[in-house]
């Protein structure tokens, strides 16, 4: 059974470019923890285009993603790439996270 942490995120417009370059790395160092995926999708249509985008990290069992919880924290890297990513500094605020499970 798949489980998922799907973010909702508000992104800078004038700083797609950097958001781009942020997901790639962050999807790298995910890998290394646990997570099979991360997508990330912009909003397309609607008062959020362009300014709203939905991150999913997707993990194959439950397992896996408390592992992520307790090893990504410990990456240093890792740490420095959010704090990169993340409002005051980063493109991305975070709105909201869920964990969601397969049905």
């Amino acid at each position: 059974m798949s489980v998922r942490l799907v973010w909702t995120l508000d992104v800078d417009p004038e700083r797609l470019d950097e958001a781009r370059s942020l997901v790639a790395e962050r999807r790298e160092q995910v890998k290394r923890h646990s997570c099979s995926d991360l997508t990330v999708h912009l909003v397309s249509d609607g008062d959020y285009a362009g300014t709203r985008a939905i991150a999913i990290e997707e993990f194959n069992t439950r397992a896996d993603l408390d592992s992520f919880l307790v090893t990504q924290p410990r990456d240093e890297a890792a740490q420095a790439t959010i704090t990169r990513t993340f409002a005051p500094i980063g493109p991305f605020t975070v709105v909201n996270v869920l964990t969601v499970e397969e049905l």
